[in-house]
């Protein structure tokens, strides 16, 4: 399911039943799993170096080397689980897929990161965050476990430890790999798969603003709001050393009715939040996970970088 810009493609009245919804068969999954072990096998028996074939690139740089173990078919959604709020996804899928079939079920992940292009196999890799980390964290600590393809071709299974790892001394967790892996960059393995939390939201963001002159008196509000933990979501921009915004945003399930939602397709976000007339303003659920997305798009004139973007899909 897809849903536009400003629009939402569902009936928020439905009721979810809570249940496990398989997307994509587990023997769908295994051969694929298979045959990525074939292919980095083979490549180590003819003593190449490996580097991963994937839809997304570098939109500055062109690669070294030429890709040549194919997991663009890691890509999946594979199952979620809406009971407890859990979506088993492949390495190589988009957080924009994934948030569209989480938000089919009243659900979305804990935290998305900007740009929808991004892949939840990459972030994990990396690091990544958003306006709801100072409740979450960051998306890695939101994986409760992933499958990891190493550099010896094998794939392993990699989760926390456990309370029954410490009494019984097991390692079978690979929790030492599981804390690792963040910010390793590819260096440790290609996560194939992982669970990852979702949270229940609701159709509408209502974003509060609060304007500051003072960066003390902002970093103030800033800390009141995380301690308070009422708000879902906590976000500030600085415009200059004289010129502070944080934005507080709340889940809400109706829109008042003269009220016409936030659009950030119309305009750079950066732009609308600076009107310092507006202290609140309201934005659908799926507007606000991608506000920052035009931006990106618009930031092209400012740098140059409209041909390179073009041409290589972030």
């Amino acid at each position: 399911m897809h849903f536009e810009p400003g629009k939402i493609e569902r009936d928020w009245t439905e009721t979810i039943t809570p249940m496990f919804h398989e997307l994509v068969s587990s023997a769908e999954y295994d051969e694929k799993e298979a045959d990525a072990v074939r292919q980095f096998k083979t490549l180590l028996s003819q003593g190449q170096n490996i580097s991963i074939k994937k839809n997304a690139r570098h939109i500055f740089k062109d690669r070294d080397q030429k890709p040549n173990l194919d997991l663009r078919h890691f890509n999946q959604v594979l199952s979620i689980d809406t009971e407890n709020k859990i979506a088993t996804v492949e390495g190589m899928t988009t957080f924009y897929d994934l948030v569209n079939a989480t938000l089919a079920f009243n659900l979305m992940p804990q935290a998305v990161p900007e740009l929808r292009s991004i892949t939840v196999g990459g972030v994990i890799a990396g690091l990544g965050g958003q306006s709801s980390s100072f409740k979450f964290g960051l998306v890695h600590e939101m994986v409760t476990d992933f499958d990891l393809l190493t550099g010896e071709g094998k794939v392993i299974h990699c989760s926390p430890i456990s309370n029954s790892d410490i009494y019984y001394m097991l390692p079978k967790s690979n929790s030492d790999i599981y804390y690792m892996l963040p910010n390793s960059y590819g260096s440790l393995g290609y996560v194939l798969k992982c669970n990852i939390k979702l949270n229940k939201i609701a159709p509408y963001v209502k974003l509060s603003y609060l304007r500051f002159s003072k960066a003390s008196d902002f970093f103030q509000a800033m800390i009141n709001e995380v301690e308070s933990c009422k708000a879902d979501f906590i976000e500030g921009v600085s415009f200059s050393p004289r010129k502070y915004i944080l934005l507080i945003g709340k889940f809400t399930g109706k829109l008042p009715p003269t009220e016409k939602c936030l659009v950030p397709l119309h305009e750079p976000f950066f732009r609308s939040i600076q009107d310092p007339d507006i202290s609140l303003s309201h934005i659908t659920t799926y507007d606000y996970i991608w506000r920052w997305d035009p931006d990106a798009f618009w930031g092209t004139d400012q740098k140059n970088l409209i041909g390179p973007i073009l041409l290589n899909p972030i």
